[in-house]
């Protein structure tokens, strides 16, 4: 997939996760999830879970961008999920 094509999906994905709405968001919290990450910088990793919620990972040991790993959602900050990371 090149650049311009996963960055339109990822927008795409973005959006739709907007309409998911925050209940969607609050029955995700304290549950594991699998994320595939699409950007690692700053010792943050941003990824999409297959329910397109957006998640963040302070500290980005083990991450790699384009990788899958499992995580516990701990809270929901803005319109994501901030995550801690359970394997990598």
């Amino acid at each position: 997939m090149d650049d311009a094509t996963a960055r339109r999906r990822s927008a795409e994905v973005r959006r739709a996760t907007r309409r998911s709405g925050a209940r969607s968001l609050a029955r995700a919290v304290g549950r594991v999830h699998e994320v595939a990450w699409d950007a690692v910088e700053n010792h943050r990793a941003h990824g999409l879970t297959a329910g397109y919620h957006e998640v963040i990972v302070e500290g980005d040991a083990g991450i790699r961008q384009g990788g899958l790993d499992l995580v516990r959602a701990e809270t929901v900050l803005g319109d994501r999920l901030r995550c801690t990371l359970l394997r990598s």
